[in-house]
């Protein structure tokens, strides 16, 4: 039985005897038609038999071809294993050998991951990939085969094992992990947001958010449930990300952020609802109205549009009207107000005609207040009652509503009233 020697082979090596030596001398000798000379050697053929003295490489050309063969030599034993099973599976014909050869692979593939090394587990599956389309002519059967392998490799599974053995925000080769990645498509979403949540290097959360806005035009729906308190910086990265899409889910997908607590996811999809001409967006709005943080409350007033529907007027009708409206701060009780004049329709002309009808026989701070609000509130709109109602304002004996109402008609002195009983936009 023959042996071979492993350990030149490694080298790119291979050792020849003097009898081969002498033998492919002669061999290339008769080739070039050079006559034998006398004394020639096996050793002075390993030495380097001078052929032809004006065939004689340049020092360049020698340097080139040295290194050539150094480069060649040196190629790791993972690359040597990877090309030889890859030719394995290339070349394997026979069906009852290819559950040895995929045991093969996915133990080759663990072994790598385990390692973090992804450049070259990537590599793995693609070139699985351009086997098996090669042959998805020529041999449909095969062709199932290798996609069988893939599919294994590519299976959740590994992902999930992937989060829990190896700390993916202390890889070295972040450019190979997310090559890896990307191979599996809309499965490795969750993935790629826990990366980018805990990622410590700042400038791979570009390429990361990048990843995930390729999955999300593929695949809207991983991106959903990414959505969460635990990634308030994602989460406002994924909110802007649908909202510039325009997908008509987003106003159904921020519902379920008004019970949050985080104000800064808060923030984010009051801001996308501010530029969705819809009326379920006015409603999901009308919800942040009842937050805590007065922050949030202010946003979603000011976000409200100005085509508001019969029953967010009646919302903020009774917002005004309820006790705890004192206790509001004057930029809240101005953005409740400033919902009426946006609206500027009839229920809320009423609204604020009515404020003014109702004169206290003493002096009220909290009837002034609200006459002063009121008036901000007619001074936006267009509505033409807006006019009749601050010039019985300009009649009042209170100094304060007196002059407010003087200057709101002066501003809207400089733009005309319309045959239609509204002033142009």
């Amino acid at each position: 039985r023959p042996t071979v020697e492993k350990e030149p082979l490694s080298r790119g090596r291979i050792e020849l005897s003097p009898e081969d030596l002498e033998e492919m001398r002669k061999s290339i000798l008769s080739l070039k038609g050079v006559p034998d000379p006398d004394g020639g050697s096996a050793d002075a053929f390993a030495r380097g038999f001078p052929l032809d003295p004006k065939a004689d490489s340049d020092e360049d050309e020698k340097r080139e071809i040295d290194s050539l063969l150094q480069s060649s030599r040196h190629i790791s034993p993972g690359d040597e294993y990877l090309n030889l099973v890859v030719e394995l599976i290339y070349l394997e014909d026979r069906a009852d050998q290819f559950p040895a050869i995929v045991d093969v692979l996915e133990h080759y593939h663990q072994a790598i991951v385990a390692k973090k090394d992804f450049a070259r587990a990537a590599t793995l599956i693609r070139t699985l990939s351009e086997i098996r389309d090669r042959f998805a002519k020529r041999d449909k059967r095969k062709s199932e085969l290798i996609g069988s392998v893939i599919d294994l490799l590519k299976r959740k599974s590994v992902l999930a094992d992937l989060k829990d053995s190896v700390d993916l925000t202390s890889v070295q080769d972040m450019n190979g992990l997310l090559a890896y990645l990307k191979l599996f498509g809309a499965q490795a979403a969750v993935l790629l947001a826990d990366i980018y949540e805990q990622i410590r290097d700042p400038d791979w959360r570009g390429p990361v958010l990048g990843m995930l806005a390729e999955i999300g035009h593929e695949d809207i729906r991983a991106l959903e449930d990414l959505i969460q308190e635990s990634r308030p910086g994602l989460s406002q990265e994924i909110i802007r990300f649908l909202k510039e899409k325009k997908d008509l889910r987003l106003v159904n997908l921020l519902a379920k952020i008004v019970s949050y607590k985080s104000p800064v996811i808060k923030q984010a999809a009051i801001q996308a609802l501010r530029d969705v001409s819809d009326g379920a967006a006015d409603k999901i709005l009308l919800g942040f109205l009842a937050d805590d943080n007065e922050e949030i409350r202010i946003a979603a007033l000011d976000s409200l549009t100005g085509d508001a529907a019969k029953p967010i007027i009646a919302h903020i009708k009774r917002l005004i009207a309820e006790k705890k409206f004192a206790k509001k701060s004057p930029r809240e009780k101005k953005a409740l107000f400033a919902v009426l004049g946006r609206s500027d329709g009839e229920e809320a002309c009423r609204f604020l005609a009515d404020i003014f009808s109702k004169v206290p026989f003493l002096p009220s701070p909290k009837h002034t207040e609200l006459c002063l609000y009121a008036v901000s509130a007619l001074e936006v709109m267009r509505h033409q009652r807006s006019l009749e109602i601050l010039k019985k304002g300009s009649k009042r004996r209170h100094l304060k509503i007196r002059e407010a109402c003087l200057k709101a008609l002066q501003s809207k002195s400089k733009i005309p009233i319309t045959f239609t009983g509204r002033m142009p936009q």
